[in-house]
């Protein structure tokens, strides 16, 4: 896999001298095996040190236990244990303190994990206040002021503010790097960064500079895990997101080759440990729009509904994964289209739309893939001759959308797309005269995406959040290749290692389904 210019040239200034040690390399990627540490994501589960005198047993026991909790699947426990924790750090520990910044760290991160993104902001924003003030004076505050910041971003971008996760995550990647160039085992960190930089930028329509930050993450992971095995599940996560970038970018045979690289990987990874379960999903659901993008429809359909078995399995004891469940359906939804079984895909899209109307109740920011639903639910429709039923879903799609795009400029050509089905419903009814005004919409739409966004066209084979292409000729529905999952990573102080990712990046459905 070739690497794009700019990534080379970064990637040898980074990593080449470390190439060049592999000893150094391999002990400082063993030093977690080794009681060493490692990174910011293996202190607070290990006997504390200098800094942590006098926390008292109880409350260090709430400590270790909040993160073993969350590695073993129940962040509701994770997140009552680190309130406790943090009770009674407010009570007896100084008000600038590395100990009290780990444990509002800590939270941000439960928080996240339970679903509960807006809540998530303040303890990180409060975490990054703390250590910006203790990072000249204590050395030891600067790998958690890294972290802080990469949860940040992240927690911004699952907020669909993208412009705002930028800053943070960029100043994440300029900290690790400093990090990694004195000590190698924060690679790992770096890495993780590098692909939420990647995520941002892709998010934006910046496509080219998200390519250049996956693929130097997907060099730095590939170079640990040449030296450790371990860390085979991160090179997994990074080949994830940078198949998104090359489909991002048309280049569909190079995303299908990561892909399978990617599931291949997660697949090994989830036979010892079963936390990767949902990294596997992710990555099917990203396989089956591959395999759609090349036409190998039968082979799409077997990897979503692999996909949603495991998402379903999942989401049983983890609420936050119903969106990503709600994804695998939507795209599951458009390969029974694909092949003719309508009945079947009306009831799967159908399923969809009902699990993100729940969301959106607790969590406005799924508004967007709530609209993704009801555009495939309008295509569904269509495909049986429901033609009230198609248009009223469609509505509901293009009335979210044009409220989103007012302050979100990447969402025009979801908007158009959606303006493009509308104005099929309404020919459909018989209506020309109604269909006029949204097709006309859409066309303006789409020319107003261009000019803002040079990385976002129209006519482009795929967009992040919606990919696709006008309406056809034919005045059928848009069929759309679907945009994959992208993980969105954040960092929590475990001593298991680096939190398992988020989903953060909707996939979307031919068809005219999105997400």
């Amino acid at each position: 896999m070739a690497l794009s210019r700019n990534a080379a040239r970064m990637g040898w200034l980074l990593i080449g001298p470390l190439a060049l040690q592999p000893a150094l390399l391999a002990a400082a990627l063993d030093a977690p095996a080794k009681g060493l540490n490692r990174s910011a994501a293996t202190l607070l589960a290990q006997a504390p040190g200098p800094a942590d005198a006098g926390i008292p047993k109880e409350v260090q026991g709430w400590a270790d236990s909040a993160p073993a909790a969350y590695t073993r699947g129940d962040p509701a426990a994770a997140l009552r244990l680190q309130r406790q924790v943090l009770a009674w750090t407010q009570a007896n520990r100084p008000a600038l303190d590395v100990f009290r910044a780990r444990a509002f760290i800590n939270l941000g991160a439960f928080l996240n994990a339970v679903g509960q993104q807006q809540q998530a902001l303040a303890p990180t924003e409060e975490a990054v206040r703390i250590l910006r003030q203790l990072e000249g004076s204590q050395p030891d505050a600067r790998p958690f002021l890294a972290m802080a910041l990469n949860n940040l971003g992240k927690f911004l971008g699952d907020l669909g503010r993208h412009q705002e996760a930028l800053a943070p995550t960029k100043e994440a990647v300029k900290l690790y790097h400093q990090l990694a160039k004195a000590n190698l085992a924060f690679l790992g960190d770096l890495a993780r960064a590098l692909n939420n930089l990647g995520r941002f930028y892709s998010d934006l329509g910046r496509r080219q500079e998200a390519l250049a930050a996956t693929e130097l993450a997907v060099k730095v992971s590939r170079l640990q895990a040449s030296i450790n095995p371990t860390y085979q599940g991160e090179l997994a996560r990074a080949l994830n997101n940078l198949s998104v970038n090359y489909s991002d970018l048309g280049r569909r045979q190079e995303a299908l080759a990561t892909t399978e690289e990617a599931v291949k990987l997660y697949r090994e990874q989830a036979k010892s440990n079963p936390t990767y379960q949902t990294d596997l999903a992710r990555a099917l659901n990203n396989l089956s729009v591959n395999y759609r993008d090349l036409g190998r429809r039968q082979e799409a359909l077997a990897a979503t509904e692999a996909a949603v078995k495991l998402y379903r399995e999942q989401a049983k004891s983890n609420p936050a994964l119903q969106n990503d469940l709600a994804r695998a359906l939507n795209n599951l939804g458009v390969n029974y289209s694909d092949l003719g079984r309508h009945q079947d895909g009306l009831a799967i899209t159908e399923e969809a739309t009902k699990i993100r109307r729940e969301l959106v109740k607790t969590n406005p920011a799924l508004q967007n893939d709530l609209a993704a639903s009801m555009n495939n639910l309008g295509i569904r429709y269509t495909d049986l001759g429901r033609r009230q039923e198609a248009l009223a879903a469609t509505k509901a799609a293009v009335k979210i959308y044009r409220e989103q795009a007012k302050t979100n400029p990447a969402l025009q050509n979801d908007l158009a797309a959606s303006l493009s089905n509308l104005g099929v419903n309404h020919n459909k009814l018989g209506r020309s005269q109604e269909a006029l005004a949204p097709k006309e919409e859409a066309v303006k739409d789409i020319s107003q995406a261009g000019e803002d966004q040079p990385g976002l066209s129209g006519k482009s084979g795929r967009q992040r959040h919606q990919p696709g292409q006008p309406t056809a000729a034919t005045g059928q529905p848009q069929r759309r290749p679907a945009a994959a999952a992208r993980n969105g990573e954040h960092g929590c102080d475990l001593s298991a290692g680096p939190a398992a990712a988020a989903a953060g990046k909707p996939a979307a459905g031919a068809g005219g389904g999105v997400r």
